[in-house]
Order: C-alpha cells, then sequence, then structure tokens
C-alpha cells in the first residue's frame, strides 16, 4: 500500500526476515519498518522542535548582550560545515530549518566593515564550498553531465538571472542591483539540490518542517500576548530584534489588536496545504505520524490567521479550491469526506478565535481591518498604487527587462513612508507584486522561464503516485498563489521550496530515463 506521512523504502528488512517472501512475514516487516519510522519521526520532530527554541533564544540573547560578538554565528557555521563534510544532506536540513524559521535571514549575523552578512549567506556559502570542493576536485575536474541535461531550464534563467545583473549594472545604481539580485543567487543551490536531496530524505525534511511550524506558532501567539497585553510595546528593545533581525513586523491595528506577520510564515501556509492535502488523499495514516502532523496544521492556521496575512489567505483558499476539485474529478472522492473535513475546519477556525481572544481579550477588529475597503487601508492601497508604475516600467523594456536595480516611484500610503515624505511618494526597486516585479526586471522571457520551471515540476509532482509528492504540489501552488500580492518566488524563503521540489522531480526523472 502507498505509505502516506511516512516513507519506508529506505527501511532495510530485519535480517531475521530476509529471503522471506510470505504473507505472515511481510506483515511484520511492514509493521516492524512502520514502528521504526514512527519512532525516528518523532525523535527527529521533537529534537528539531528543541533546537528551534534554543535557537531563537540565542539569537535574543546575542541582540541585547552580544551584539558585537559573532560567536553563535560562527558556531552555527561550524556546525553546518561538519555535517555538511559528514552528509551533505544534513548540511542541507540545516539550511532548509534556517529557512522555515529564519525570516529574512538575520537570527545572527557577522559584520564585516559595516556590511552585514547574514547567517544564511554564512550556510549558503559553506555548504556550496563544500559541495563544489567534493564534487569537482582541482586535480581532476569535469563537469558532469548530470546537471546539463535535466537542468536546461535552470541553466537558461541562470542566463537571464546574470544578464539581469548586467543590465542592470548597465542602468541602475550597482547597490541597488546588488541588494535586489543577490537572493536569485540562491538558485546555485539547485545543483546541490539535485545532487544530495532523493525521496527517502522528504520524511525527515517534511518532519524538520512540521517542528518548524509548531514553534513558529508557539511564537507568534506568544508575541501578539505580549503586544495585546502591553507586556511589550512598538520600539522597545523586543520589538527591535524581531524587526532588526528580519523575523517580521508587528503593527499595531488599533483597539489593542496586533498585525503580527513573520516572513517564514509562508511555510506555516506551505506546511498547512502539505497536511491537508496528505490527509484528503491520503488513506489511514498511523497514528502518531498523524498526531504530529495535526499539531503542525493546527498551529500553521493559527499563524496565519494570526498574521492577517490577505495574501496568504488568498494562497490558501486556491490551494484549498484546486485540492477539492482534484480530489472529486479525478480521485473521485466523496462528498461526504470533503463535507467532514469542511466542519473539521471550521471548528479549528473557531477553536483558533476563541484562543486569540483569550490571548489578546479581544478580536472585535480583528478581521474588520483586513477586509476593509483595500483602497481605505494602508497596505492595500499601497500596493494597488504600485500596479500602474510597475506596468509603464515594464513597457519600457518588455521583453528582456530593465535589470535588477530598477526603482520606481509609487504613492504610499504607509505610516513609514508619510513620516518622512509627506506627499507619500516612495521610490524603490522591492515591489509586492511578485510576477510584475520579475517582469519588471528579467523580461517577458526571463518570467516565462520561470513559469515553465513552475508548470514542469507542478506537472510532474501531480502525475506522480506518491500520494506525499502530490501534496508537495499543493504546497508549491498555495506559494505560486500567493506570489501574485507578495513577492517569494524572487526570494529564498519561495527559491528554496523550489529547489526541494524541483529536485525531487528531476531525479526521479532521470530514474526513469
Amino acid at each position: 500500500s502507498e505509505p502516506h506521512l511516512v516513507i519506508l523504502n529506505s527501511i532495510q528488512d530485519p535480517p531475521d526476515l530476509q529471503g522471506d517472501s510470505s504473507p505472515g512475514a511481510q506483515n511484520d516487516k511492514n509493521r516492524l519498518a512502520m514502528t521504526i519510522s514512527n519512532a525516528s519521526m518523532k525523535n527527529l520532530f521533537l529534537k528539531s522542535l528543541y533546537t528551534f527554541i534554543i535557537v531563537e533564544i540565542l539569537s535574543l540573547l546575542s541582540f541585547f548582550y552580544f551584539p558585537n560578538i559573532p560567536i553563535f554565528f560562527f558556531i552555527i557555521v561550524i556546525m553546518a560545515a561538519i555535517a555538511s563534510l559528514y552528509k551533505l544532506e544534513y548540511g542541507l536540513y540545516i539550511l532548509l530549518a534556517e529557512l522555515f524559521i529564519g525570516g529574512k535571514g538575520y537570527l545572527f549575523s557577522l559584520n564585516v566593515y559595516g556590511f552585514p552578512i547574514s547567517i544564511r549567506m554564512g550556510i549558503f556559502f559553506i555548504i556550496f564550498a563544500i559541495w563544489m570542493a567534493r564534487k569537482f576536485p582541482i586535480s581532476n575536474f569535469q563537469f558532469p553531465k548530470k546537471f546539463l541535461i535535466p537542468n536546461s531550464q535552470f541553466l537558461i534563467l541562470f542566463l537571464f538571472i546574470v544578464y539581469g545583473i548586467l543590465n542592470g549594472l548597465f542602468r541602475n545604481a550597482f547597490g541597488n542591483v546588488f541588494f535586489d539580485a543577490n537572493a536569485w543567487i540562491f538558485f546555485l543551490l539547485i545543483f546541490v539540490f539535485l545532487d544530495t536531496i532523493k525521496k527517502e530524505n522528504i520524511q525527515n525534511i517534511l518532519t524538520i518542517l512540521f517542528a518548524s511550524v509548531v514553534w513558529i506558532g508557539i511564537k507568534t501567539a506568544y508575541v501578539i500576548f505580549l503586544f495585546s497585553r502591553n507586556f511589550s510595546f512598538i520600539g522597545d528593545p523586543f520589538y527591535k530584534w524581531i524587526r532588526d533581525t528580519g523575523v517580521g513586523e508587528i503593527t499595531s491595528m488599533g483597539a489593542g489588536m496586533y498585525r503580527i506577520f513573520f516572513q517564514s510564515h509562508i511555510y506555516s501556509l506551505i506546511a498547512a496545504a502539505i497536511i491537508l492535502s496528505l490527509f484528503f488523499l491520503g488513506q489511514r495514516p498511523d497514528k502518531k505520524s498523524s498526531l504530529i502532523a495535526i499539531i503542525a496544521f493546527y498551529f500553521s492556521t493559527l499563524s496565519i490567521l494570526i498574521s492577517q496575512s490577505r495574501s496568504f489567505w488568498v494562497g490558501g483558499v486556491g490551494a484549498c479550491i484546486a485540492l477539492i476539485c482534484y480530489a472529486l474529478l479525478i480521485q473521485k472522492i466523496q462528498y461526504k469526506k470533503i463535507l467532514i473535513f469542511t466542519l473539521l475546519f471550521i471548528v479549528i477556525i473557531y477553536s483558533q478565535l476563541s484562543i486569540i481572544k483569550i490571548i489578546t481579550g479581544n478580536f472585535g477588529n480583528f478581521f474588520s481591518a483586513r477586509l476593509a475597503n483595500s483602497e481605505e487601508e494602508a497596505a492595500g492601497s499601497s500596493r494597488l498604487n504600485q500596479i500602474k508604475p510597475l506596468f509603464d516600467g515594464i513597457k519600457k523594456h518588455p521583453i528582456f527587462g530593465s535589470g535588477f536595480g530598477t526603482k520606481l516611484a509609487y504613492k504610499s500610503n504607509d505610516p513609514r513612508v508619510l513620516k518622512n515624505n509627506p506627499d507619500g511618494m516612495y521610490t524603490t526597486y522591492a515591489f509586492e507584486w511578485g510576477y510584475l516585479d520579475i517582469w519588471l526586471k528579467i523580461g517577458l522571457v526571463g518570467l516565462g522561464i520561470y513559469l515553465t520551471i513552475l508548470f514542469f515540476t507542478s506537472k510532474q509532482l501531480l502525475l506522480n503516485s506518491n500520494i506525499i509528492q502530490k501534496s508537495l504540489f499543493f504546497g508549491l501552488l498555495a506559494l505560486a498563489v500567493t506570489n501574485i500580492f507578495s513577492p517569494y518566488l524572487n526570494h529564498p524563503l519561495g527559491i528554496g521550496y523550489i529547489l526541494l521540489v524541483s529536485s525531487l522531480v528531476y531525479n526521479e526523472d532521470m530514474k526513469k530515463q
């Protein structure tokens, strides 16, 4: 039968059952493999959860007491190096774990002549350098065809990224080009992922993801408690830690309500879509794995609620609609099952709203501010005001783009902008409309190549008979829909998930050739 929340292919047969193909022995073998996998998943889940808590506490202590002593930065980088030298997939687990909880990547940082190097950059360079040294020793350098043939789409995308950088340097300031394009360098890890990630690794990665979203959910609830109960306030040291480390943003919504938005909430959305798909499309998953997944789903959706991000809500709704249509039309799932899941989901949301009310003491305006007319609400109106300038900028170089670092001006209603610019005019190279931003920088052809990668990856995931890979598709869909309104596909947070699922697809595709 198809394993759903666990992958058993990597479990070896116990010595006394090897060679015995009788039904009784086969059942015993499957039960033992399931027990081993359950224990391993629970162990990794708890270890990951404890690690996330310790890392965030160390980040907080470092920010308060050792702001100029990057001891924890070096400790983590050294640990990542040791793990990668032992097994490269362990290094990628650390890299992905940082993405899952790290926001913009500055939980720890190293200041080099006034230039901050994030812990994400440190882990990236260490893993890539170790892979390069192993794969291409100077004494016997040979670029394997494996990385050329199946990844022609990525290679073409690299060419457009390089062109976008050169084009940007020709038209725009160096600093703007660097800070706009540096996230795209993350795509270089596609070769490391392709060489390392196999379907046997997915159980571990999902377990780490589930642990991360549980921690993020706990942290999100704790932060909204601190601010709504006046234990913390805008501008205090705790607030500055969240802002300066790039973990997230905290905004007062009035009447004692705050919006707690973490960039890594995108993985709460992705995890929720994956887990819902696993249960929706799967059949009788084992109890321990189900419990971990249910806990992760609960904290994921709680985070998404508290984030008050309309982009996440739209991405979640889009993934749910696609999942229901697929289940009805392709999987032929009964309406009764859909109804049961819908009722359970309503109960979960109601319980979470009750928790929010207990935490904050009030949720009367929890949804009203975010669901009000977007033209009257600062973030929504500012986002809408970007559309015309973006299309005007795109019209100048629609085919190949204007290059990274291209700045446009639009009228913003953000209070922070109005404080320095009373007329509200704001000039930037970073825009909320993800696909339009990519079109502006690398043109319609570059955007088309990126969309081709997404389409091929999505198609292969959805056509795969493995339920886990089908579920990864719905996580990808939630990410792709969210990117319409919030840029994640041009950020390491979104690129990391693209690398993960694409490498899985390409490796599976190569095995068939």
